[in-house]
């Protein structure tokens, strides 16, 4: 139940510090937890075009330049 709960705040958090829509911000935390995009693509349901297309947005809005400072950033929301 607290494991679901820090999730819920990370991913509003990121939604409200980087504008991301839910779906960008659960797209983030999977790549956090290190997964690939085909893994995401399953995960979520979506093909895996549609992940590509949530990353690029993602970076866009982030201006992480890549995935992986994007995924220092949402380490440094897991720890705030």
């Amino acid at each position: 139940m607290a494991e679901r709960r820090e999730l819920r705040r990370r991913k509003l958090e990121l939604q409200d510090r980087y504008g991301l829509t839910p779906r960008e911000a659960q797209v983030a935390l999977c790549l956090s937890e290190g997964l690939s995009y085909a893994e995401i693509a399953e995960r979520l349901g979506v093909s895996y075009h549609t992940i590509c297309s949530h990353v690029k947005s993602i970076l866009h809005k982030t201006g992480a330049g890549s995935s992986r400072k994007l995924v220092a950033m949402v380490a440094k929301v897991h720890n705030a």
